[in-house]
């Protein structure tokens, strides 16, 4: 650990409990996508206490500038996102969420807490600073249709970013590791809903009826076969049904059937292929079963490539926080709109889990928890970040 580094870790010891409490005060009032406002104002009287100045961005964003000491004119991005989850929470803990049905549920309160924080000690630092810093605060990360990153990244000061960086916490990665890889480190996340129309009926006379649902089981087995037969085994690809919707009577059969799902996939040339199967799928099962299925597909965010250059600036700003617990590899099929964004860029995997793995609960899930000794090594990671790339110009 350099002498920097060591000070860097001192400075953020200090704030330990500022970071926890800031964690919580954002796990207690979490808000659901564009409508961040508290949250928002929130973060503008942090930064605004900093000294700095804090610009609303895209609706419920925030954007902050701090000039380095010493910069050599690079313009560094660091992001993080605000928005909360429609889940009721079920943790027990005392800082629970106080808004029924809306939580922290995939650590997004941790990302505000620690880029807050790195906010501070970069402050404490800017006269040694060799990089501008630009802290971006982005809603809607969590919205597929209309994400945050998707207004955000045509931001002027955004697009002026020579490289941006952000980090997601895991609930089911152990605290205290760390993943990191160049290349494709979450997939592309796109979404399907296919509609079958029948003709609806008596559950006591089905030969009267057009009955979707065996159609949209047979949708589905077809879905299952292509998936395992045509496309290389070595190629992530996936595509699930993850609802079926159909009746609401035990003695009535439907009109319709409407299967929602998503698709995921690293490689473009795949991820192109899947309208066109479900179409095939589509018109196939149609006419076995004399239905009528249509199908909209929806691309959302790109996969998340990490660039070669930004990730292997991020090994060294990471080595001295995770030695030999720092690993390559951590590749996820979730979706990540980060990717939007059209800088170089690297985004780093934290783990937040607890040390028990039989207490730690995934992303998204109502008992979701991290361990909060987790989050100084994300600030230090932005840190040192910092200063590592100031140190390449």
């Amino acid at each position: 650990m350099t002498k920097r580094e060591e000070e860097i870790a001192a400075r953020v010891a200090q704030h330990r409990d500022e970071l926890t409490a800031l964690r919580r005060e954002f796990h207690a009032h979490p808000e659901i996508s564009w409508k961040e406002s508290g949250t928002q104002e929130k973060i503008m009287t942090y930064l605004q206490a900093l000294g700095l100045t804090a610009e609303r961005a895209v609706g419920t964003g925030v954007l902050s500038y701090l000039r380095g000491g010493k910069s050599k004119g690079a313009l560094l991005g660091m992001r993080a996102d605000m928005d909360a989850l429609p889940v009721q929470e079920e943790t027990g803990l005392p800082f629970a969420s106080e808004v029924p049905g809306v939580m922290h549920a995939c650590g997004h309160d941790s990302h505000l807490a620690m880029l807050l924080v790195a906010a501070r000690v970069l402050t404490e630092l800017r006269e040694e600073l060799p990089v501008d810093i630009l802290f971006i605060f982005q809603p809607a990360e969590e919205e597929i249709r209309n994400s945050g990153a998707e207004r955000m990244k045509d931001h002027p000061l955004v697009r002026r970013c020579d490289r941006l960086i952000g980090l997601h916490i895991w609930g089911d990665m152990e605290a205290g590791t760390a993943t990191l890889e160049s290349g494709p480190v979450m997939a592309a996340s796109d979404t399907f809903r296919v509609e079958i129309r029948g003709r609806g009926g008596h559950g006591a006379a089905p030969q009267r009826a057009i009955d979707p649902i065996p159609a949209g089981c047979l949708f589905v087995e077809e879905l299952q076969r292509a998936l395992a037969r045509e496309f290389d085994p070595q190629t992530a690809a996936l595509l699930g049904v993850t609802s079926f919707q159909a009746g609401q009577s035990a003695n009535v059969i439907p009109d319709r059937a409407v299967l929602l799902g998503t698709g995921r996939s690293f490689d473009t040339e795949v991820r192109e292929r899947f309208p066109a199967l479900l179409q095939r799928i589509a018109r196939g099962i149609g006419e076995s079963t004399g239905t009528e299925i249509s199908v909209r597909y929806e691309p959302g965010p790109p996969p998340l490539i990490n660039d070669a250059a930004c990730t292997e600036t991020a090994r060294r700003a990471t080595a001295s926080i995770f030695g030999d617990r720092l690993r390559s590899g951590g590749v996820r099929m979730s979706g990540e709109d980060f990717a939007k964004y059209e800088n170089p860029k690297c985004f780093l995997a934290l783990g937040g889990g607890s040390e028990d793995a039989e207490k730690r609960y995934p992303n998204h899930s109502p008992r979701f928890q991290i361990e909060e000794s987790a989050l100084a090594s994300g600030v230090r990671f932005f840190v040192n970040y910092a200063f590592c790339y100031g140190e390449e110009l």
